[in-house]
């Protein structure tokens, strides 16, 4: 059988200009859908043509973010004053900057009620994972709530001995599988049914935990990260103990860069399996990043972030990072100080993790960030008590009639002049 040419050119054209070597171009619409996205992702910088204004109730800064699963369009924020606020990403209205210009301002829905709120800072808040109806809540002030969108109003609440450190709210394969994990800094993590509104089991470590995840391949295994380090897998249907534990060991090298048994050598502070379910990513306090093999749980490589910013301020609790996987690399968004630390990696073994870039815009140390899917936009806070839009390049180009307006205004005189 023969290849057509003319079927061939088109081909060979893309893979130039996408930037595919001729070694290892790949065929299908999925390809170029990655290799787009990894594109975009690697233009990101700060948007001028959106922003989110945000009301004198929210000056006290965002501490917690997240995007609904379902259509990536309403960003919950939780603030350092304990209030709640729903911004949506897909309704707007255009606010007059300078003659001709305009700047997109996203809708932001009325913050919760004064008797709803929380006394204290919010920890951690995210969606219900098939509904943007319901969302949840935790704070320093040791309550859970979990709350209606559309009345923002508090249908539910749980209260704890000590403060939450974190939660995370997943559903299952099944329709009847619905728990909410919930750490409070103590060896005990609680489990709640919101469907009959109370405790229903709690999974007893060995350890004070500081980070809980579902794991996305099964409904009944929880991931716990400790203040020591260590990450332990746990079948919540049997009383035994921990069903494994990640411990690093030599790689294909005969390395390993923690002398010690366990995942990392401080506390742990976030874990996240990627969308495909492949990877486990866990971060530390330090801001070490671990890849782990979800199948087998071996160790895959470190990613280190070193101190870059020149600030002083220190957050009021550990930032969460967040991540890209529908691309060919592996992208991770990391809180360094006032900046956050785009980390590129690939999902080979043997290839290391190399710095990309920073993305500089806040005054004082980040201290929340989401990263918006389906349009590859990073949002991040800070104690500069500012709410940044990072957009890929291209979404920056402004329509005709507007850019002649931003041509008019230019100054073009020379320093020499």
């Amino acid at each position: 059988m023969t290849t057509s040419i003319s079927s061939c050119v088109p081909l060979l054209i893309l893979n130039r200009e996408i930037g595919v070597a001729p070694g290892r171009r790949k065929r299908g619409f999925i390809d170029l859908h990655r290799c787009i996205i990894d594109q975009r992702i690697s233009t990101i910088g700060p948007s001028q043509l959106k922003g989110i204004p945000f009301s004198s109730q929210n000056a006290a800064g965002i501490t917690a973010m997240a995007f609904d699963d379902i259509e990536q369009r309403f960003l919950l924020c939780g603030s350092a004053r304990g209030n709640v606020t729903i911004v949506d990403f897909e309704s707007h209205r255009n606010a007059i900057i300078s003659p001709g210009l305009s700047r997109q301002q996203q809708r932001v829905i009325p913050v919760s009620n004064a008797k709803d709120n929380h006394k204290f800072l919010i920890t951690c808040c995210q969606f219900y994972p098939v509904d943007s109806e319901v969302f949840a809540t935790s704070s320093q002030d040791k309550t859970f709530k979990l709350w209606d969108s559309n009345s923002m109003t508090v249908v539910d609440k749980f209260a704890f001995e000590t403060p939450i450190t974190q939660f995370h709210w997943a559903v299952g394969n099944s329709a009847d599988s619905s728990m909410v994990a919930v750490s409070i800094a103590s060896s005990n993590v609680h489990l709640l049914d919101p469907r009959i509104g109370s405790a229903c089991h709690q999974v007893r470590c060995k350890g004070a935990v500081s980070a809980v995840s579902w794991q996305r391949s099964s409904n009944f295994v929880l991931m716990t990260g400790d203040f020591a380090g260590r990450i332990f897998l746990w079948d919540i249907r049997s009383g035994r103990s921990e069903l494994a534990e990640l411990v690093m060991k030599p790689t294909y090298e005969g390395r390993c860069s923690l002398k010690k048994n366990g995942a990392h050598s401080n506390q742990v502070t976030c874990i996240k399996d990627t969308n495909d379910g492949q990877f486990t990513l866990t971060m530390s306090l330090d801001k070490t990043i671990q890849m782990w093999d979800t199948r087998t749980l071996e160790y895959v490589k470190t990613v280190k972030i070193s101190d870059q910013s020149q600030s002083t301020a220190q957050t009021k609790k550990p930032v969460p990072f967040d991540f890209c996987d529908d691309g060919n690399i592996l992208w991770t968004f990391i809180p360094d100080g006032n900046n956050v630390a785009i980390k590129k990696i690939d999902r080979s073994r043997r290839i290391s993790c190399t710095n990309e870039h920073l993305l500089q815009g806040h005054f004082q140390s980040v201290t929340a960030i989401a990263y918006r899917r389906n349009r590859q936009e990073l949002i991040t806070s800070a104690n500069d008590r500012l709410a940044l839009i990072w957009t890929p390049k291209m979404d920056e180009e402004r329509p005709e009639y507007e850019q002649k307006a931003v041509d008019l205004h230019k100054d073009q005189y020379s320093d020499e002049d």
